[in-house]
């Protein structure tokens, strides 16, 4: 029997649905609902932000397709996949708010803001990481 407020089967559904059944919409589904019981599952809310990561990289591959001739249908999948990374990024806020050293979570913190163009916040992430693998 399921239990709905056991966060570590609601993250073990979600995976499944994720990795196994490639429902990321039923993943997704599973790993809030794991965030609404401990909004500080650091892991559900990291595996969300891969979900939408997974999703940027698909709108890149459509945009590396189109014809050079196609830019209004560039840009548009342009600004799409950049609200896509935002998404990520609450998700992976959340992540470093559980988990300031986690060093995958602050890896895909450092990514997402240099996708979004944050200079600052890329070079902040950017010595996080270095002090996180200099004390490994």
């Amino acid at each position: 029997e399921s239990d709905p407020t056991n966060t570590l089967y609601l993250y073990n559904i979600g995976y499944i649905y994720q990795t196994k059944k490639n429902d990321t919409e039923k993943a997704l589904e599973f790993y809030n609902r794991a965030l609404e019981v401990d909004s500080t599952n650091s892991a559900s809310a990291y595996m969300a932000g891969y979900i939408f990561i997974d999703r940027t990289n698909a709108i890149s591959e459509k945009m590396n397709s189109l014809n050079r001739n196609q830019t209004s249908e560039f840009n548009r999948l342009d600004a799409e996949r950049d609200e896509i990374y935002k998404e990520a990024l609450n998700y992976f806020l959340i992540a470093y708010e559980a988990d300031p050293n986690d060093l995958s979570t602050v890896k895909a913190l450092r990514e997402v803001y240099f996708k979004l163009g944050n200079v600052e916040k890329v070079g902040e992430f950017t010595q996080k990481v270095k002090a996180l693998e200099s004390a490994e």
